[in-house]
């Protein structure tokens, strides 16, 4: 009998470029089945696209059965490393329990530890939050606002062909607090959520000219 392959040698780790910030994508979740596959579709999507740097799992309240069973496979699928899991304790708040507490909880634990810890540099590190349901389109980069100017509509940032890419809450008080080109320590940015289903009507003729 033949003997079987090798298996596929793990591509070298990213490696920063001189300057350049490091980008850790993070998404919270429990140990369902659902949130189980959402966070192997979303790590696919990170790769598809060029992700640099590495996109972590913080898995919430699993058991020891779980934990095992996420590790394994998560190795399996990234064998360098960056796609990786961090476990937490199930989330509380004070006073009562709150279904969304795993995310802040979650991520105090990971940030404070993580092994390996977050960032090979701190002062270079910079957090993006997700969550599980959600596909990268494009890389995410510390450059959130770099090349954008304010469009029509209130709150919203175009690039240089008119196409929008950032929606922001602030709307007019950005005349006195502006957006900054990339982010850092005191200039957070964080995408405005609620777009619903408009990306069901891409392609149509009524679908608005970022979707099209």
């Amino acid at each position: 009998a033949a003997a079987a392959p090798a298996p596929p040698a793990a591509a070298a780790p990213y490696e920063l470029r001189p300057g350049e910030p490091e980008v850790h994508v993070i998404f919270s979740t429990d140990c369902s089945s659902y949130q189980h596959w959402q966070s192997i579709a979303l790590w696919y999507s990170a790769k598809q696209v060029g992700q640099r740097g590495p996109v972590t799992r913080i898995a919430s309240g699993c058991s020891d059965a779980e934990v095992d069973k996420v590790r394994t496979e998560w190795r399996e699928i990234d064998p360098t490393g960056t796609f990786r899991a961090h476990f937490a304790p199930a989330g509380e708040l004070r006073g009562g329990s709150y279904k969304y507490s795993n995310k802040p909880s979650g991520l105090y634990h990971w940030l404070t530890t993580a092994s390996p810890p977050p960032f090979k540099d701190w002062s270079r590190g910079v957090v993006a939050l997700l969550d599980p349901d959600q596909l990268l389109m494009r890389p995410i980069t510390a450059a959130v606002g770099a090349g954008l100017s304010a469009g029509a509509a209130r709150g919203e940032f175009v690039d240089a062909a008119g196409t929008p890419r950032v929606l922001d809450s602030l709307g007019a008080a950005r005349s006195t607090n502006p957006m900054a080109a990339v982010v850092a320590p005191g200039f957070p940015a964080g995408q405005q959520y609620g777009l619903g289903g408009a990306w069901g009507d891409a392609g149509k003729e009524t679908a608005g000219k970022s979707w099209r």
